[in-house]
C-alpha cells in the first residue's frame, strides 16, 4: 500500500474520531437540536402548562380543613360517636323506666336492684360517650395529619419524576455516544450493554414512580372526599412560620403520655378491674381475673415506652433536621458553583456538553434533596405538635390512638 493511501485512511479515521468528540464536547452545529425541534418542544411543554392549569387547585390550607371533616379517620370516629350517643339515650331511657318501675307497687329489693343495674349501665355510657367524643377530637387531628402527609408525598413523587426524566435523557445522550465511540474503536459493545441495560432500568422506575403518584392523588382525594379521578394539582406553598420548633424530649414525652386518650380508658379500665378483683371470692377465678389484670397492665406500660420513645426521638429529630437542611444549603452552593464552571468550559470547548447536562442534574437533585427535607421538616413539627395533645403519630403516618 503507498503513503499516499496510508494517510488517506489516517485522515478518514481522524476526520470521524473529530466528529465524534465534536458530537461529546458540542462543538458540531449539526449534531445539536434543529430549531424546528426546540420549537416543538417548547410548544409540547407550552401544551402541558396548559393544560395543569386547568386542573382543580388545592391549596395545604385546603386540605387540612377537608381532610378534617371528610377524612377517613374523622368518618370513622363520627360512626364511634353516633353509637355511644345512642348507647346514651338508651341508657337513659333504662335509668327513666327504672324509676317509673320504683314508682310502682312490689318488691322494693328487685325494683331497687334494677334501679341500680340502669343507673350503672348510664354511667359506663356517660363515660362511653365522653371517650367517643375525645376520640373524635383526636382523630380529626390524625385525618388533617394524614392529608398532609399525602399532600407531601404527591408533590414529592412529581419532583422524583422531573428528575428521573432528566436522568432518562442525559443516560439516552450517554448511550449515543457510546454507539458512536464503537464505531471508532473507542468503546466495546459490552460498555453498550451496561448503558442499555441502565437506560432501561431507569425506565422501569419512571413507569413505578408514575404508578405511585397514581395512588397517592387517589389516596388524596379519598382523604378530602373528592372523586378519586378528579384532575386536580398542588400549591407549593407552605411554611413552619408560627410553629414551635423547639422541644425538650422528656417534657414532650410526659405530654404525650398524660394526654393521650387510650392510655387513659386502658388506666380506668384497669381500675375497675382491680375494684372487681375485691367481689372475686372463688381462688380460680380471682387467679384468672389477676392474670388479665397484668396482661392490661403490661400492655399498658409497653404503650406507654412506646409513645414516649416516639416523643423522644421526635424531639431530638429536629434539631438534627435542621443540621441537615443546613449542610444541603451547602451542598446546593457547591453544585451551583460547579454547574458555573461547566457552563464556563463548555462554551470555551474545554468540556463535554454532557458534562454540563450532568451538572446541571446534579444541581437539581440538590435543591429537590432540600425541598425534600424542608417538607419532611414540617410534618416533624407537625408530629410534635400533636404528641402534646397526646396524639401519637410515627414517622410513617400510622396514627397510635
Amino acid at each position: 500500500m503507498s503513503m499516499q493511501k496510508k494517510n488517506k485512511k489516517r485522515y478518514l479515521k481522524l476526520g470521524s474520531m473529530a466528529l465524534c468528540l465534536a458530537m461529546v464536547f458540542g462543538q458540531s452545529s449539526s449534531l445539536l437540536a434543529s430549531s424546528e425541534e426546540a420549537y416543538a418542544y417548547k410548544d409540547v411543554l407550552e401544551q402541558k402548562e396548559a393544560e395543569e392549569v386547568q386542573k382543580k387547585l388545592f391549596t395545604l390550607k385546603e386540605v387540612q380543613d377537608m381532610a378534617r371533616s371528610r377524612g377517613i379517620e374523622t368518618l370513622s370516629a363520627k360512626s364511634d360517636l353516633a353509637i355511644a350517643e345512642a348507647s346514651k339515650e338508651a341508657a337513659d331511657m333504662a335509668v327513666y323506666d327504672a324509676r317509673y318501675n320504683a314508682s310502682l307497687p312490689g318488691p322494693s329489693n328487685v325494683v331497687q336492684e334494677a334501679l341500680a343495674g340502669a343507673m350503672g349501665g348510664q354511667e359506663e355510657a356517660i363515660l362511653g360517650l365522653d371517650d367517643a367524643k375525645a376520640k373524635a377530637e383526636s382523630q380529626m387531628e390524625v385525618a388533617v395529619y394524614t392529608g398532609e402527609d399525602l399532600y407531601f408525598t404527591y408533590l414529592q413523587l412529581q419532583d422524583a419524576i422531573v428528575l428521573l426524566e432528566k436522568s432518562i435523557a442525559l443516560s439516552q445522550e450517554q448511550l449515543k455516544v457510546e454507539k458512536l465511540k464503537i464505531d471508532l474503536g473507542l468503546s466495546t459493545p459490552i460498555e453498550v450493554q451496561k448503558k442499555e441495560v441502565a437506560l432501561a432500568e431507569l425506565k422501569d422506575k419512571l413507569e413505578g414512580l408514575k404508578n405511585n403518584l397514581e395512588l397517592t392523588g387517589r389516596s388524596l382525594m379519598r382523604q378530602i372526599g373528592q372523586e378519586l379521578d378528579l384532575e386536580f394539582r398542588l400549591d407549593r406553598e407552605f411554611s413552619t412560620e408560627g410553629m414551635r420548633e423547639e422541644y425538650d424530649p422528656d417534657q414532650l414525652a410526659d405530654l404525650a403520655v398524660k394526654n393521650n386518650l387510650e392510655l387513659s380508658v386502658n388506666a380506668r379500665n384497669i381500675d375497675k378491674m382491680l375494684d372487681n378483683l375485691e367481689n372475686v371470692l372463688a381462688p380460680s377465678a380471682r387467679s384468672q381475673m389477676g392474670s388479665r389484670i397484668d396482661a392490661a397492665i403490661l400492655g399498658k406500660n409497653n404503650a406507654e415506652q412506646s409513645i414516649k420513645l416516639l416523643a423522644r426521638s421526635t424531639a431530638s429529630g429536629l434539631a438534627l433536621s435542621r443540621q441537615e437542611m443546613a449542610l444541603l444549603e451547602k451542598k446546593i452552593d457547591e453544585k451551583a458553583a460547579d454547574y458555573e464552571t461547566m457552563k464556563l468550559q463548555t462554551s470555551l470547548g474545554l468540556a463535554p456538553k454532557l458534562g454540563l447536562q450532568g451538572a446541571e442534574l446534579e444541581l437539581d437533585t440538590a435543591k429537590n434533596d432540600l425541598l425534600k427535607a424542608q417538607q419532611s421538616y414540617y410534618l416533624s413539627l407537625r408530629r410534635a405538635s400533636l404528641l402534646v395533645k397526646g396524639v401519637a403519630i410515627s414517622s410513617a403516618a400510622g396514627a397510635q390512638k
